[in-house]
């Protein structure tokens, strides 16, 4: 089973009451959103993970109306915004044909956010229906019908084809593109501490190593204690080495000066992000001087570890390399502006976003651009510290020769 940063997402937007929770409810053929004829059913947004013909795995977002009101309903809109950044597909649902102001705003958002769109007319009787009044001045429409007492809805095929027409290019990027070669061997180092997952490995080692069988590469895969004893056992030595960036600089200490060396977190990166920007990013460091904010964001919520790696090592590694305090800001989850000040801060310095669809990580990249604020991560930022990023970029030789321009 596909994991959901691999899944195609997409979300139902538009005003309460226009049907978005109908239509999510016919697509996925289950009530995953209570439906009724009262305005604002629909309080936070809903997820469905499942397999949609042919469009392959997919995650359901169902949102509440954006044009809630009150103080609570204010919440609820800003919830349903922020959901946007994790879209890959958006669909506006329209009640009839009638766009208004607000639904024409969040069109613009979608542009915005270079987030591909259809709009959904959807008719709430069979006169209506009939009609098939047009709507002007807007592309990619489809138009279908959510009566409460006819139960008439456009055909599922009709909708996933509508759907399939907006998808962006499903390409599986391959970890590994370009840097390895059928039958070349390469070593996986998977520490196993208190911070890995008990039973099973975290999910950039799986799909470091799912993209290496794909490859058809030699794969060897052992934790840092038996690194330094494998090149007893090689012929010769491997073609790439692959380590978590926790254990970068004990690897690199031990690694062959003709043996390229990257780390789990920069593969992410340079298949979900932009190396060369977070490269950039990483150079910020020199600058930093106590009392700048920094903001270290994690993707996903996680229960803190005692020695954990972005609230307790990297700040700790930052503060002795600036000779201070700085003031360092934790945001974990799917927002990623939450922090008051967010606009003070002079770095952001993101996780591996194994949890993240590449188009969550570009929005964030995109955000973080919008306020001018640099953007590395957690594998670059260590390597950096502890002084091996050029190793670490050994298999990149133009991110490298970017690093090294002065």
């Amino acid at each position: 089973m596909q994991s959901r940063p691999q899944r195609l997402h997409i979300g139902f937007f538009g005003k309460r009451n226009v049907g978005k929770s109908t239509l999510c409810n016919a697509l996925s053929e289950q009530e995953i959103s209570l439906v009724s004829e009262v305005a604002g059913t629909t309080t936070d947004p809903v997820e469905k993970v499942m397999e949609l013909a042919p469009l392959g795995p997919v995650v359901l977002v169902d949102t509440a109306g954006f044009d809630d009101v009150g103080a609570l309903g204010e919440k609820r809109v800003n919830k349903t915004r922020n959901k946007i950044h994790d879209i890959d597909i958006a669909l506006l649902v329209l009640y009839n044909n009638h766009a208004d102001e607000t639904d024409k705003k969040f069109i613009e958002f979608f542009k915005e956010k270079n987030i591909p769109f259809g709009i959904v007319c959807n008719y709430r009787s069979k006169e209506l229906y009939q009609m098939h009044a047009p709507i002007n001045g807007f592309e990619n429409i489809l138009t279908t019908a959510c009566f409460f007492e006819q139960g008439h809805l456009v055909s599922k095929q009709e909708l996933i084809a509508f759907i399939e027409k907006l998808s962006p290019e499903q390409k599986e990027e391959n970890l590994l593109a370009g840097i390895v070669s059928p039958l070349d061997l390469v070593v996986f180092v998977c520490p196993q501490d208190s911070g890995a997952p008990k039973g099973r490995l975290i999910m950039p080692q799986v799909q470091a190593i799912r993209s290496a069988l794909d490859k058809h590469v030699l794969s060897l895969v052992l934790t840092e204690q038996e690194y330094a004893s494998c090149y007893t056992y090689l012929a010769k030595n491997p073609n790439l080495v692959i380590c978590d960036s926790q254990v970068v600089h004990a690897i690199a200490s031990q690694t062959p000066d003709n043996v390229p060396l990257t780390t789990f977190s920069i593969l992410m990166a340079r298949v979900k992000a932009d190396l060369n920007l977070l490269i950039q990013g990483v150079k910020v460091i020199q600058n930093l001087a106590v009392g700048d904010t920094v903001i270290i964001q994690e993707a996903c919520s996680h229960h803190p570890l005692h020695e954990d790696i972005g609230r307790v090592k990297i700040p700790r590694m930052l503060e002795k390399k600036v000779g201070g305090k700085l003031n360092i800001q934790i945001l974990a989850g799917r927002n990623f502006t939450q922090y008051s000040d967010f606009a003070k801060a002079k770095l952001i310095i993101h996780c591996g976003a194994c949890s993240l669809t590449k188009m969550q990580t570009q929005q964030r990249i995109l955000e973080a651009k919008s306020y001018h604020i640099p953007m590395t991560n957690y594998g670059m930022v260590l390597s950096a510290l502890t002084g091996v990023l050029e190793k670490a970029l050994s298999p990149f030789p133009e991110t490298l020769a970017m690093y090294n321009q002065v």
